[in-house]
């Protein structure tokens, strides 16, 4: 696991590819549940509209540069291609987030298999 971070405004804040990665570093006392950490996002990127201009913007010597928003930042290529996209939040939101998506899918799961008859029933996963 690799921790990147960038000086934003004067803060290190650190970098995961993934909810394990930040868990991982939480269990590892690197981080704590209220600290603010930037979390790659694998969202469709056609969400992410020119709305607003961004705080920030750091180039790197290769072409790649950052463009740096309120609670989220995107890494673009030389060509201006969106390279990756990344969220401004903490630990403990991400830990809610999760139990809410389980709970949701749990739910979901529970309306489909009511529907059915009762020698079907689809199991989760």
């Amino acid at each position: 696991m690799k921790i990147i971070t960038i000086s934003i405004q004067k803060k290190k804040e650190p970098f995961f590819c993934n909810a394990y990665d930040a868990i991982g570093a939480y269990r590892q006392k690197r981080i704590n549940l209220g600290s603010p950490l930037w979390l790659r996002w694998r969202l469709d990127q056609r969400v992410i509209a020119a709305r607003e201009a961004p705080i920030e913007i750091h180039y790197e010597s290769l072409g790649t540069y950052y463009e740096i928003y309120g609670h989220y930042l995107i890494v673009r290529s030389i060509k201006k291609e969106i390279l990756y996209i990344y969220i401004r939040t903490t630990l403990g939101h991400i830990s809610l987030y999760r139990e809410i998506e389980e709970a949701i899918q749990g739910f979901w799961q529970g309306c489909y298999n009511s529907m059915l008859p009762a020698r079907i029933r689809v199991s989760p996963g």
